[in-house]
This record gives C-alpha cells, structure tokens and sequence, in this order.
C-alpha cells in the first residue's frame, strides 16, 4: 500500500516527481518544468490503481492537466487519509494564477481573493 508505512526503501526507489520536494511542487518562479514524456512516466505510477476514466468522472481538472502536471502537483501522494493538498478558496485560485498569470487581473478573482 503506498498510502500508509512509507520506508526508506520505497522513498529511494520512487522517481523525483512523486517525492515530497518534487520538482514541480515548488514555488512558481523555481518551477522546474518537466518533459511530456517524464510526466507521463510519473503519472503512469498513479493511474495503474486510480483508473483515469474515474478521475475524468470525478473532475474535470484530471483532463485538462493530466498532460502538463504530475499528480503531486495537487495531490499528497503520501498521505494516508487526505487524498488531495487542501487549500481554502484563496489559496486554490493562487495555485491556478501561479501558472495562468494572464488571470491575475481578473476583477472576478480579485473579488474572489477577498472572500
């Protein structure tokens, strides 16, 4: 089980991008952005237990990213009971406007922010 009594031995061999400081989890101007094929490769891991015709079921952002973002991106891939990072309302829409900066200015989100 992947999701609880995580050892040393299951760390070493999981690639950077499931880990904990994975490569993409880090503030938006350290983003290092990875290659298609290395996230399909870190993703695969995830969806040979988390079917993706579920997750599409499930969410409409698993389509959308699936492509460009590792799952460790927003999930917490060591938790034992959150499945996904939480974040209150301000704090998501700051997820989404650290790469989709062309939204910053959006009175929409400005007033968003400020609930």
């Amino acid at each position: 089980n992947c999701h609880s009594n995580i050892g040393p031995d299951h760390r070493e061999g999981a690639p950077d991008v499931i880990k904990f400081a994975a490569a993409q989890s880090k503030a938006v101007h350290d983003k290092v952005f990875l290659d298609p094929s290395t996230i399909l490769k870190a993703n695969s891991q995830c969806v040979d237990c988390h079917a993706p015709t579920q997750l599409r079921e499930s969410n409409w952002t698993h389509d959308v990213h699936a492509k460009n973002l590792t799952c460790s991106n927003c999930h917490d891939v060591h938790a034992a009971k959150t499945k996904a990072l939480s974040f209150d309302r301000k704090q998501l829409i700051k997820q989404c406007v650290d790469c989709h900066s062309q939204f910053a200015a959006e009175p929409e989100l400005a007033k968003e922010e400020e609930r």
